[in-house]
């Protein structure tokens, strides 16, 4: 960078110079030839002393000589002794002519006739010849007068150039060449990302443009590694589902003769009816996972309760499902629905799945805290919340009193396989956030003095 910028200054310097030289050059010639053609087209006598005037407008000298005889009639006080003998002389049509030389000195030569001899007599009365002598010594001088200044300017110029170059090769080069260096490990595998430049130019955006690059590339990979996990979950978990569906078969026989043969007893009726739903919705989950496995429509899902698309009654239905659970960890368990119908754009085997998943994990979050804390401690909580309708937007909340979840899973918490929890699968919020996507809902939590909140935003029926 820096030997460009030299080489393109001491270009243009030259260049500069050499078009003041030309200018300068061409200026010189067009003064000889308007002296010359002033002297020679001219009716007055020519004295030394008007040839010492032509001298000094022109720097040419003057010798002003008589035809034939070659006598020389007058001249400029610099000029050289002329020989009587010039017929070999020949005329030039360039103002500067031939170089002679004359005594010991070296001349551009050129010579014209004087068109008006002036009246007078003797022999100076006949033709003239005037002779024009331009001191190649001082020519050179004239040229050397104009490039002293440009290759003063050079001088001058070529070390701000090279300080500048060196400033713009520290400033720019090199931090291009790390720049390049980086890719070239990326590339590589060097997720590393380009540390942060404290100026605000374009390195400095490229290099951010860089990091957002990495970033991409990271959830990329991300993605990549997720979906592998999934692809291995279902060929793994399609031999475990056939066992689980043999296994919830024998279950479902063995809890339909426990239930035919206590009939009349009374507390363990609402248990077994329970456990014949959540046995129903395992063989049909099952079915559906060996259904995707094998690359078939989803089956329809068993009449587990009437299908609607009204999240209350959905709601309503699914608690007993879920409330056991919180009676048995102690978990005290609210629930607040509006008086009117919700109509959602959900299945219901959907909000089912919502429930279901977002009330599991507050349970067991708010007692795990609750444990934890030892007795005297606040009594966990978990409240279910669902308003909206009747053409607002509906949104089911979800609120314990549990920790929340740590922070170093708090930007992945909705991708699969994302837990904090011993023996969690971390594909429940997973499976929730899927459905906000599919279905254009939102999905969001936040921790609120001291309570973690859950919402789900989803369109009502249109």
């Amino acid at each position: 960078m820096a030997l460009v910028l030299i080489v393109a200054t001491g270009v243009a310097t030259i260049a500069f110079a050499r078009a003041s030289m030309l200018a300068r050059d061409g200026d010189y010639r067009q003064r000889i030839t308007n002296i010359t053609e002033l002297l020679s087209s001219s009716g007055f006598p020519l004295t030394n002393s008007v040839l010492d005037q032509m001298e000094r407008l022109s720097g040419a000298e003057f010798v002003v000589v008589a035809e034939p005889t070659g006598e020389v009639i007058a001249r400029s006080s610099g000029a050289p002794a002329w020989p009587q003998k010039t017929d070999n002389l020949s005329r030039s049509d360039d103002p500067l002519g031939n170089l002679l030389t004359v005594g010991d000195g070296q001349y551009y030569h050129s010579w014209t006739r004087q068109r008006q001899v002036p009246a007078g007599g003797g022999d100076s009365a006949g033709a003239r010849q005037i002779h024009v002598l331009l001191s190649r010594e001082r020519y050179r001088e004239t040229w050397w007068q104009v490039l002293r200044p440009a290759l003063t300017g050079i001088g001058i110029t070529l070390p701000l150039v090279l300080v500048a170059g060196l400033a713009l090769a520290n400033n720019v080069t090199r931090p291009i060449k790390k720049l390049q260096q980086r890719l070239l490990a990326i590339a590589g595998g060097d997720r590393t990302p380009v540390p942060q430049s404290s100026k605000d130019d374009e390195i400095a955006d490229l290099g951010n443009s860089v990091n957002r690059m990495l970033i991409d590339l990271e959830r990329h990979d991300e993605q990549l590694r997720q979906n592998e996990r999934l692809e291995t979950l279902v060929q793994m978990g399609s031999g475990l589902a056939h066992n689980l569906r043999n296994a919830v078969a024998g279950c479902r026989i063995a809890v339909e003769l426990a239930g035919a043969s206590n009939e009349h007893n009374e507390p363990c009726g609402e248990e077994l009816a329970v456990a014949r739903r959540q046995l129903a919705r395992m063989s049909h989950y099952v079915d559906r996972f060996l259904a995707i496995a094998r690359g078939e429509e989803r089956p329809e899902a068993p009449d587990l309760i009437p299908p609607s698309c009204e999240a209350k009654t959905v709601l309503l239905a699914t608690l007993p499902l879920v409330e056991p659970s919180a009676r048995h960890l102690g978990v005290r368990f609210e629930v607040s629905t509006p008086d009117h119908p919700v109509e959602v754009n959900l299945s219901p085997e959907e909000v089912e799945q919502i429930l279901t998943n977002l009330v599991s994990n507050a349970i067991q979050a708010a007692s795990e805290a609750a444990a934890a804390r030892g007795k005297g401690a606040e009594q966990p909580f978990v409240r279910l919340s669902l308003t909206g309708g009747a053409g607002e937007e509906t949104l089911l909340e979800v609120i314990d009193n549990g920790p929340g979840p740590p922070l170093s899973i708090q930007d992945t918490l909705f991708q699969p396989f994302v837990t904090a929890s011993k023996g969690g699968t971390g594909l429940g919020l997973f499976l929730v956030a899927e459905i906000a996507r599919r279905r254009g809902g939102l999905l969001d939590w936040r921790r609120e003095n001291g309570h973690t909140r859950f919402s789900f935003r989803f369109a009502n029926k249109g």
